[in-house]
Order: C-alpha cells, then sequence, then structure tokens
C-alpha cells in the first residue's frame, strides 16, 4: 500500500515503557518519549504542542526511571508579560470502556523556565476545559489544578478525575501560566527566560476496565476498545531498509495483533506480540519486516530481508524487479499469518530479527478477498457481508482502499464517530499487486433497510479522529473504493499442506563433462496434497565429491522444469541464479526462491525443479561432484503456514569434469555453441597443462571504433571481444590477432573477455553481403539458462551473424549526427551507428552501408545494430 500522511515535523512513534499504575488500574495510554516521538508507548492516544515547541533531551529523566533516556522538552514559551494560558502541551486517550480514570506524569523545569503551569481536563474533545480540585504533593501544592515548582527537580504528578469515565473524547492539557500574585511569567529557580525548557516523562492515563457487557453501547456493530496506532515506524529494523512512510498496512495488522493479545487477553493468542507486550511501536517493527515493507533495494542481496514475497520480487525471465515503499497486498497475508506464527521454532527459513521475548506462535486464518480489477473476487456485495459478519463476530479487519482522502469531517456528539466524504482520488491507481491504503475496521452501520452502509475504522494518520466513518459504497462510482479486505481469525487455525521430494523422471546419469561446462545435476519432482497449492521457497543442498564445491562451482540455477524433460531449454523458467559456489567445501547452501508464488505447486498436483551447476572453467585436474538434498521450505498458499516436507530425494547424480572435448584448435563457432567459461588460449604459448584449455585459430580484426570484433580468416563467425587491459598495441582492421581469454554472455550477446593478446601480420576481410531484413539473424543454438549459442534480434529471421562483417543497403533516413536507418522495403529498418570521424549527409537517399552486425537491448528486446567504422563505410547510390 501506498500511503499518504501528513505530520508535524515533531510527529513520530515511541516504544514502551514499564510504569508503576495504582493496584487494578489498567494503562489505557502511555508515553515516554524514549524514541524521540510523541505517540503512545501503550493504548491508544495522540499529543501535541500548543504554539511552542520540542526536542528530545537525552538523559533527563526521573532518577529510577525504566528508560532514562529521553524525555520531551518543550519550549518557545511566551514571553513575560504576553497573555497566560496559552502555550504548552496537550493529550487525547479515549477512555470509553473504563472507569475510575486518573492521569499521572513525571515534570522538571530548567531554571528559567515557568514556574507555573496549569493542569486542565476536557470531556468534549477541547471544546471546554475545566481545573480539576487540587491535590497535596510532597513538594508542590496544586489547586485547581495549578502546579507550582519551587527546586528544579523531577516531580510526579497525580490526578484522580471523576466525571471522565467512559468517555471517547478526553483530553488534558499543561499549558504555562503567570505567577498569580505578580501576574506575569516567573522563572522556576532564577530570571523568567520563554526558550528555556520544561520537561514531560511517563505521562500515562489509566483506569479500571469495564466489563464488556456492561458497556452501554455506541452502536450496535462496533468493537469499542481495538487499538488506533498511527504511523510512521519511529525505529524501523535497520536490516531491512525501512523508511519512515508507508506503514499503513503492518500498522493496520498491529491494532489487530494488539486487540487480541492486549484487550482481549483471553489466553488466546496470549503473548502474540510477546510477554511481557513490549508495546505497539516496537511490535509495529516486526509485523513490517514480515510484510517486506518498503523493500526499495534488491531482493537477491537479501541482507536480512523478509525472502518469498512480492516486493522484492525479481522476475528472471523478463528482468524486472519489483521494489517499491509500501507494502504488497499479498504480501499483507502472508506477512501477518506467518509474523503471528513465528516463533523459536517457526522462522519460515527467513533469518529473521531476534526475537520478541516472550513471543508465542499461534497458527491464525489469515485471509486476503481482492477487488475484480485486482484479480480477486471482492465486489460490493461480497465485501459487505465479509465486513457484517467479521464485525458481528467481534473480529476487526484490515481493508486496503484504492485511495483514502476523508474530507469535510463532522464529529456526531450522538455516537462519538466523525463522519467523513470520501475526497478525489490523489493516490497513484492501484496495480496488481498494491492497494492504496489500508486501515483497520472496527465497526459498520446499518442503512437501516438491510442494504449497505457505512464503515467505521481506525485510519492510522495523526490528521484524522479516532473512529472515522466512510460511506462503503459511494453513489454511480464504477466499483467499490475498497480494494480488498483482509480477515484474521485467531479461532480458527487453517491446515498446511504436505509436499512431497522425490527424484525425478528425468534424473541425469553420471556425466562427463568439461571445465567451464553447465550441467543438469538433478531433477526434482515435488508433488503437492489435495489441500492447497504450495509456493516452493527455498531448497536446501550439502555438497559432496573430490572437487572444490566453492571453488570450481562459478553458478548454482534452480530452473522449473515445465516441460518435464530434464533438459534446462529456453521453454523452462529460471527461478534463482546463485553466483558462486557453497559456503565452503562439502558446504551447505539455501537457495531461496524471490517471490512468494514463483514456484507453486497447484493442489494435488507436480512440477520438477531442474538444479544446474556450472563449473568453472579455472578448476584444478579432474574431479567429481554431487550434492544431497537436504530439505525443502514451501509455504501453503491458503494457510500461508510452512508446509510438512516428506523427503523421498537423498542423492544427485555424480558429475565428473574431466579433459577437452572440442578438438583442437577450435573455431568461434565452437565457442559460442558451448556454454560459459570456455577457456581459449594460444597452445604454443600455454604455461600450464593441467588446466583446460581449448586452441583458438589465429583471429582477424575486422572493428576497434565503437566495439572491438574480430572473426575467423574465412569469415565463418564473428565475435566481440572485451579487454582486461585494453586492446594490444597495433591493434587495427585487417591485422590477425592472438588471443587468451574466457568466453562469456552479456545481453545476450556471446563475448570473449581477453586477458592477453598479440597482434602478428595482415590478413583479409571478408564481407557478406544481404538484405536489411537478414541482419542479426534468429537464435542459433540459443539457451539461455545454460548460457549457450547465440540469441538473434527481435524479428530475426535467416542464419545468425551476429558479430560478422555485412554488407547491406537500403533507403536512407538520418537519425542524428552518429546514427541513420535503412530500410529495404521488409518493413525491418535497420539502426546504424557510426563513430564521430564519419560525416553523414542529410541530402543523401539511398546508401551502400558496411559493418559489424551486432545488438543492443532496446526496452529489454535485443534489437539489431550495424557499427560502421571508417567514411568508406558508407555510400551514397542515389
Amino acid at each position: 500500500m501506498f500511503c499518504k500522511k501528513w505530520t508535524p515535523a515533531a510527529v513520530m512513534a515511541l516504544i514502551l515503557v514499564c510504569l508503576t499504575i495504582p493496584a487494578g488500574a489498567a494503562t489505557i495510554a502511555s508515553w515516554d518519549f524514549d524514541a524521540k516521538a510523541d505517540t503512545p508507548t501503550q493504548g491508544v492516544g495522540a499529543a501535541s504542542l500548543v504554539l511552542a515547541s520540542g526536542t528530545w533531551l537525552t538523559g533527563k529523566a526521573p532518577t529510577g526511571s525504566p528508560y532514562p533516556s529521553y524525555a520531551w522538552g518543550t519550549y518557545n514559551y511566551p514571553d513575560m508579560n504576553d497573555p497566560s494560558h496559552t502555550r504548552g502541551v496537550q493529550f487525547s486517550a479515549s477512555t470509553y470502556g473504563y472507569n475510575s480514570v486518573s492521569v499521572s506524569f513525571d515534570s522538571e523545569h530548567d531554571v528559567g523556565a515557568s514556574r507555573y503551569v496549569l493542569f486542565e481536563v476536557s470531556a468534549d474533545g477541547g471544546n471546554t476545559w475545566t481545573a480539576p480540585n487540587g491535590l497535596m504533593d510532597n513538594t508542590v501544592l496544586v489547586v485547581n489544578g495549578l502546579m507550582g515548582h519551587s527546586d528544579g527537580i523531577w516531580h510526579h504528578f497525580s490526578f484522580v478525575l471523576a466525571g471522565y469515565d467512559n468517555n471517547a473524547f478526553f483530553q488534558f492539557q499543561m499549558l504555562a501560566v503567570w505567577d498569580p500574585v505578580w501576574h506575569h511569567y516567573e522563572g522556576t529557580m532564577g530570571i523568567y527566560d520563554s526558550q528555556q525548557n520544561i520537561y514531560w516523562e511517563n505521562v500515562t492515563v489509566s483506569g479500571t476496565r469495564i466489563p464488556l457487557t456492561d458497556i452501554q453501547k455506541i452502536t450496535e456493530h462496533y468493537i469499542p476498545d481495538v487499538p488506533d496506532v498511527n504511523q510512521p515506524c519511529a525505529n524501523p529494523l535497520n536490516v531491512n531498509g525501512f523508511t519512515n512512510i508507508n506503514f499503513c498496512a503492518p500498522t493496520s495488522a498491529l491494532n489487530i495483533t494488539e486487540y487480541w493479545d492486549v484487550i482481549k487477553g483471553i489466553g488466546l493468542p496470549g503473548h502474540v506480540d510477546g510477554s511481557p507486550n513490549p508495546g505497539p511501536t516496537s511490535v509495529l517493527q516486526f509485523i513490517g519486516w514480515w510484510m517486506n515493507t518498503n523493500d526499495d533495494h534488491a531482493w537477491d542481496s537479501q541482507n536480512g530481508r523478509c525472502p518469498y514475497r512480492v516486493n522484492g520480487y525479481n522476475d528472471l525471465v523478463n528482468k524486472t524487479t519489483n521494489h517499491f515503499n509500501g507494502t504488497a497486498l499479498q504480501d499483507c497475508t502472508v506477512g501477518l499469518a506467518q509474523y503471528v506464527r513465528w516463533d523459536d521454532t517457526h522462522d519460515f527459513w527467513a533469518n529473521p530479527p531476534a526475537l520478541l521475548n516472550g513471543k508465542k506462535g499461534y497458527d491464525w486464518t489469515v485471509t486476503l478477498f481482492k477487488n475484480p480489477h485486482l484479480q480477486g473476487s471482492l465486489d460490493w456485495g461480497s465485501g459487505w457481508s465479509t465486513v457484517v459478519s467479521e464485525i458481528n463476530a467481534h473480529r476487526p479487519l484490515i481493508a486496503v482502499w484504492d485511495w483514502w482522502n476523508p474530507i469535510n469531517p463532522s464529529r456526531n456528539w450522538n455516537d462519538g464517530f466523525t463522519y467523513c466524504d470520501l475526497g478525489p482520488n490523489i493516490e497513484p491507481p492501484p496495480d496488481e499487486h498494491v492497494g492504496g491504503h489500508a486501515v483497520t475496521i472496527v465497526g459498520y452501520i446499518d442503512d437501516g433497510g438491510g442494504g449497505m452502509g457505512r464503515v467505521v475504522a481506525h485510519d492510522n494518520w495523526y490528521t484524522t479522529d479516532r473512529d472515522i466513518v466512510m460511506k462503503w459504497k459511494e453513489t454511480g462510482a464504477p466499483f467499490t473504493h475498497c480494494a480488498a479486505l483482509i480477515t484474521a481469525n485467531p479461532y480458527l487455525a487453517p491446515t498446511p499442506g504436505t509436499l512431497t521430494t522425490a527424484v525425478g523422471t528425468w534424473n541425469p546419469p553420471d556425466q562427463n563433462v568439461n571445465r567451464g561446462a553447465a550441467v543438469v545435476m538433478a531433477q526434482i519432482s515435488l508433488s503437492a496434497s489435495n489441500g492447497e497449492d504450495i509456493a516452493v521457497n527455498a531448497i536446501k543442498l550439502t555438497a559432496a565429491g573430490s572437487g572444490n564445491d566453492w571453488w570450481d562451482i562459478s553458478e548454482i540455477d534452480l530452473v522449473w522444469d515445465t516441460d518435464n524433460d530434464g533438459i534446462a531449454d529456453k521453454g523452462d523458467v529460471p527461478l534463482l541464479i546463485h553466483m558462486g559456489g557453497y559456503p565452503g567445501n562439502n558446504g551447505t547452501l539455501i537457495l531461496k526462491i524471490s517471490g512468494d508464488s514463483t514456484f507453486k505447486i497447484a493442489a494435488g498436483t507436480q512440477e520438477n525443479l531442474l538444479v544446474v551447476y556450472h563449473i568453472s572453467p579455472l578448476m584444478l585436474a579432474t574431479a567429481d561432484y554431487r550434492f544431497t538434498l537436504d530439505g525443502v521450505m514451501a509455504t501453503g498458499c491458503t494457510s500461508h503456514l510452512q508446509c510438512t516436507v516428506n523427503n523421498g530425494y537423498t542423492t544427485s547424480c555424480k558429475v565428473t569434469v574431466k579433459g577437452l572435448e572440442l578438438g583442437s584448435p577450435v573455431r568461434l563457432s565452437h565457442v559460442k555453441i558451448v556454454c560459459d567459461g570456455l577457456l581459449v588460449r594460444r597452445w604454443r604459448d600455454w604455461p600450464s597443462p593441467r588446466l583446460c584449455a581449448q586452441e583458438l585459430d589465429d583471429l582477424v580484426i575486422t572493428d576497434c571504433t565503437t566495439g572491438f570484433y574480430v572473426q575467423e580468416i574465412d569469415g565463418s563467425a564473428g565475435m566481440r571481444l572485451v579487454f582486461q587491459n585494453g586492446p594490444p598495441s597495433g591493434a587495427e582492421a585487417g591485422k590477425r590477432l592472438l588471443i587468451d581469454g574466457v568466453s562469456f554472455t552479456s545481453q545476450g550477446e556471446r563475448i570473449i573477455m581477453v586477458s592477453s593478446a598479440q597482434v602478428t601480420t595482415n590478413a583479409p576481410q571478408r564481407v557478406v553481403a544481404m538484405p536489411v531484413r537478414s541482419v542479426g539473424g534468429g537464435d542459433w543454438y540459443w539457451n539461455p539458462i545454460m548460457h549457450s549459442g547465440q540469441q538473434g534480434v527481435v524479428g530475426g529471421i535467416g542464419l545468425n551473424n551476429i558479430g560478422l562483417l555485412v554488407r547491406t543497403w537500403g533507403k536512407y533516413t538520418q537519425v542524428n549526427s552518429t546514427t541513420f536507418t535503412l530500410d529495404d522495403g521488409s518493413g525491418t529498418p535497420l539502426r546504424c551507428e557510426v563513430p564521430s570521424t564519419v560525416t553523414l549527409q542529410e541530402g543523401w537517399t539511398y546508401v551502400v552501408a558496411t559493418g559489424v552486425s551486432s545488438m543492443d537491448m532496446i526496452d529489454g528486446q535485443p534489437t539489431r545494430v550495424l557499427r560502421l567504422r571508417i567514411q568508406d563505410d558508407v555510400q551514397s547510390i542515389l
């Protein structure tokens, strides 16, 4: 969800402080300011400045305070003779459902800060204020709420308040006031200074809970004591790259976990948020982690992020990523269910942060209902029915709105709610993954005729009231503004599925392969039980064999064998590319698949997974490799819980790496047809016969201007070169070249990384003539998974000629000073590029162009391009 948020600069979130409260009393809301924020550390409420300024002072806390790290310092009070009773601090906390309400806090004044502060209480949301009868403190006399400090040390104040029980609009404030005798501001122990601080700490509202059956209900369909925690998250876990925005989904979920864990307090689900409950803003960090909120970094690197999520997903086939500020809809349900289940023995292979103290795990049923335009089934009627059934069962739920813009607020003093209209769309339109803003639904108001009415929500914004009432269906709208609903039922435990693993039908036999080769090590068969679809998240491999698995294996791929042929080919789906081998020789490696449903097995069906090794070309003498499948992490797509895995798979085939296979010498066509990592060297100069090298024929340079290309002397194949240390001295078109290097692939084009090169004699440059439509050509033994062959270009036909020197002709259209296109009427214009030393003429109509057939990735598509070299490479013919 992308969440709009307006907050004053001083508004942030807090962590918990343990407070001493009267026996039998419960904390309604408390603030300790240790997170340098003014939201409550426990319970529901808000704090704000009244025309003053605020800061967070470390070390300013009462002696013996459990967390003496920060206090709220407030300054910028009126000048000495300015009006009294205008600046200070203000707090609000609904006491609905409580009686015997009391307020307590600690306060300390700088020597020049105002000596006198007035404590006032409001029962109507701040419209009118009353100073309660005074109490005698052991140091300070309080009369009609007037507090006078005389010694500049911390003092504790406590007020038992009659007449403010069961009140949704309870507020209190402490404002600086004049000396009652001199009628101007007085300093505490010195000359008054409006910029000196009055400090506040351990502000607490307490009360005794009224049994729910005894509460006079505001409305028939309302859960009165669901928390209303506000975002942003003050202390997001630094392992997840969070920013302090777009935390609406975790905050809405936190309202629900706090409701069941703290408010209900019936043992089910006790200690979901830890024991003793650490407070909302501590828990918020962890729910956000499990939902992978704000994962705006690459998923591949992990960096401690929660895996298997829609946010952070990398599509290896289409080369797309999905990293955004906010929470993906699917991640809400998976994240909440797995956060609740998380305990000492259930970490979902996710490497989560340290477990919350005392946290227990439970199996909740968490369900996502989507809107049709978000590829789901939520519509006006079914959505409203879900809201009604959940609220009637006293279960708060999450609603994700396309956009959330409450306007025209109007407080209804009869039911205590704030009624709003839905304003214009100010959020980006949702897509299939993301809604607009998540809120917690705590009630509904029937229209009286059995139709759809209004919902009551906690929207986790500071700028709105606690209970916001919005229409469920706007007249004339094409669809409900609610994009999705997420329900959480702690009383109903889902049944997770079972996954069975076995050796695949096409499991390869023991094999002999060359150094630098890519090889399918095993086909693993995975079968889902009938209960639910199952997402495979990760597999655990333990290596064995005589080879050094850390040094000798350059890459490990996981591939979805969609055609079940045991071969990693173009029709299959790469799930993970792991660069590098195991963490050590004969080590254990967990390969994590990005995206919670990237590799999904439908209930009652079977899919196959291929494990592909890429052998390093620099490995030592003959060695063999094998691995054991030690485990599979699988998650139910309905339950979101970890599936039981019946492991019938024990070991893979053995792969033995041997010597030369292609014969010597090899050609560029040989280099292209085999996998990346083939080592080629001048055989007569080869110093180390224990390494596997292929002797490569002499090559002729065709281009060293816009790129560096060589081809065979007979013009049968060409290839691009990249030099580690720059081209050799004397390199120019028409010269023979001897090279040492290793083959690799970049954006579909096969290349040799040259470590050393030597220019020799002259050689002819053979040119192949072809029409425009044939430049580039189609795929030639191309396998993107095994990194072999040569990819063709979009619309390419005929033989692949990437890397060859070619000549073509057609109608000339200049694009800029270094680019033009050729069109021979085939409908496939060819992009031609020249170096800055070549002059293009605007008056040309038809030209003949000579250059190297190459390719560029444009908009993710392999697009052909002709790279010209010198002025004579372009000749006007009309």
